[in-house]
């Protein structure tokens, strides 16, 4: 299923990225790349990220981010062709600079019983 595509706020301070979705369902090693190569942050740049609900009335968790590295190169395809076709390639990565923030706690894990 696809996911509701991340609200981008930017302010002076900090930008912020909010997911409307449950966290599970976000894959931040592959969700976070693209966004920082569409809004072009480059490295040093801090942001925040928050997860809040469909309604986006409760912020469920929050944590700061920072840019560690960026990369771009050129890729050549069919160099032999009389065109060969050029292509850019940008990648960026970013650690998180703190632990995870749940204003209304951490959530429990259900542990689940045996059945027999």
């Amino acid at each position: 299923m696809p996911i509701i595509r991340p609200e981008i706020f930017i302010t002076p301070d900090c930008p912020t990225v909010k997911f409307r979705e449950d966290p599970q369902n976000i894959n931040l090693a592959i969700e976070v790349p693209k966004i920082l190569t569409s809004q072009g942050w480059g490295i040093g740049t801090i942001f925040c990220i928050q997860f809040v609900n469909h309604d986006k009335t409760k912020l469920i968790k929050v944590a700061r981010f920072i840019v560690t590295s960026e990369d771009e190169s050129i890729q050549t395809f069919n160099p032999e062709s009389e065109r060969p076709m050029t292509k850019l390639v940008q990648r960026r990565e970013a650690s998180q600079m703190e632990a995870w923030f749940y204003p209304y706690g951490e959530p429990v894990k259900k542990k689940l019983r045996n059945v027999k």
